[in-house]
């Protein structure tokens, strides 16, 4: 066998050197044809070199330019990108109607709380001390305990609220994000209070009192936007896909929370500590959070009955029966 391939090897190379010779002839023929038909000169056949982007050319005419990616096909491959990162799969399908307007409404408010966030801490830790020298044993203390005060508040309001979440999920996210915007403006009012308030006969820190405040709605208004974030997603979720949609969610809220940490930071060094100017512009801002979450709350379709639903369903129960009796009567 290994013979005969030997022999072999010579005849198979004079065929493929044939076969060479004939596809130019037959390609010179084909372009002096095209040439005659178009009127010379007009027509130019390049072959792609095999493994490479380069291309030779069949008839002696120039090469035509190197062939680069296109900026409208670079556009769709990062928009397909940002859509796989932000969006559920098989997006708009598995979602319900009103998702994306939800989405659009809830990144302006995410934005927006967090820029609230970032003045806020300013606020207070320019109120705790920091930036006028070492911080003291004390204030770390008071900052500490404050934020036990909102984890205990927090257990709590989740234990009384209970199931209820899941019938008012659109009251408690609008009521969420008023009490994140209720304990950021407390925060930005620490630096103006005195530094001690008497209380029950007590000289209690003025920072402990407010900050313990800010602490427990925040904390609150932290346990009230998880549930009902929650039970908004599941009603989106039309192809069992609670678990991506939840993802999605997810992914929105950290990319719109690093948008707003630019902003905030940007913004707090334009301001500066003064509380007054923290305070003129923490409330337009508050106003735009509150209007954004409430026009993307217009968007959430729930198929649970709350007490209110409850209360029309029957009351038009109601209404036809007296209608139909009256009709009878009549």
């Amino acid at each position: 066998r290994g013979r005969s391939s030997q022999q072999q090897s010579p005849a198979h190379e004079r065929a493929a050197l044939r076969m060479k010779r004939l596809s130019r002839r037959v390609t010179a023929r084909a372009a002096s044809h095209i040439a005659a038909n178009h009127g010379g000169g007009g027509v130019a056949l390049w072959q792609r070199v095999p493994g490479s982007d380069r291309w030779r050319s069949l008839d002696g005419g120039p090469s035509p330019p190197r062939a680069g990616p296109s900026r409208r096909s670079g556009l769709r491959e990062a928009q397909s990108a940002l859509e796989a990162v932000l969006l559920p799969c098989d997006f708009p399908h598995s979602v319900g109607p009103g998702y994306l307007r939800y989405v659009q409404w809830t990144s302006i408010g995410l934005v927006t709380g967090k820029v609230e966030s970032i003045l806020a801490t300013q606020a207070a830790l320019f109120a705790v001390g920091v930036g006028a020298g070492a911080v003291p044993m004390a204030a770390a203390i008071q900052w500490v305990l404050k934020d036990g005060v909102g984890h205990a508040a927090a257990i709590g309001y989740a234990t009384v609220v209970n199931t209820r979440f899941d019938a008012d999920a659109r009251r408690y996210r609008f009521q969420a994000t008023a009490g994140h915007t209720a304990a950021d403006l407390v925060a930005c009012t620490m630096p103006l209070a005195p530094k001690t308030v008497a209380l029950v006969g007590l000289e209690v820190p003025s920072f402990l009192l407010l900050g313990s405040l800010s602490s427990a709605i925040s904390s609150v208004a932290g346990v009230a936007q998880a549930v009902a974030r929650a039970r908004i997603m599941a009603s989106f979720a039309r192809q069992g896909n609670l678990a991506d949609c939840t993802r999605a969610g997810q992914s929105q809220a950290k990319l719109m929370s690093l948008v707003g940490t630019a902003a905030g930071i940007g913004l707090s060094w334009l301001v500066g500590p003064q509380p007054a100017h923290v305070i003129g512009l923490m409330l337009p801002l508050s106003l735009v959070s509150l209007y954004s979450v409430y026009r993307s709350c217009d968007h959430i379709v729930l198929t649970s009955l709350n007490q209110q639903r409850t209360e029309r369903v029957y009351h038009a129960a109601l209404d036809a029966l007296a209608a139909r009796r009256t009709a009878g009567g009549a």
